[in-house]
């Protein structure tokens, strides 16, 4: 693999050199395939917008089980098309950019995205509580 990124990046170098606009189009896409060998397990924990979508409507569809919530208890999903997050009472609890999910070796996946957001909402939420106590 070491290899493979090293011929890579040499590559690169050489076609940076020539600065030949025969180079241009093809260089996102050779930055592209770079980034793959780079991180070959970024498909398996990158998140779509689409996907985002369907963890706020699945963590939404749990809060409305709950009796006299507002609606400021409600996951929202925004999207610039690159970055996605994940926000809750204001807070951002998650983004793409920035993924600090655990890594599950033993199963060799990353820790769900509903799992860990959840996780998150009740550190927020216990966080909040603790605060409204201290100040009492």
């Amino acid at each position: 693999m070491q290899e493979n990124i090293k011929f890579i990046e040499l590559v690169l170098r050489e076609l940076n050199a020539f600065n030949d606009e025969r180079v241009g189009p093809c260089w996102d896409l050779i930055k592209a395939e770079l980034a793959k060998i780079q991180d070959p397990n970024k498909d398996k924990y990158e998140k779509t917008p689409e996907e985002v979508i369907k963890v706020v409507s699945e963590l939404n569809e749990e809060m409305e089980n709950v009796e006299d919530i507002s609606e400021s208890f409600f996951f929202v999903a925004r999207t610039d098309g690159n970055c996605s997050v994940i926000e809750f009472l204001g807070c951002d609890l998650w983004n793409s950019d920035d993924d600090d999910r655990e890594f599950f070796e033993d199963k060799n996946e990353w820790e769900p995205l509903v799992g860990y957001i959840r996780r998150k909402r009740d550190e927020l939420l216990s966080n909040i509580i603790m605060h409204q106590k201290l100040r009492i």
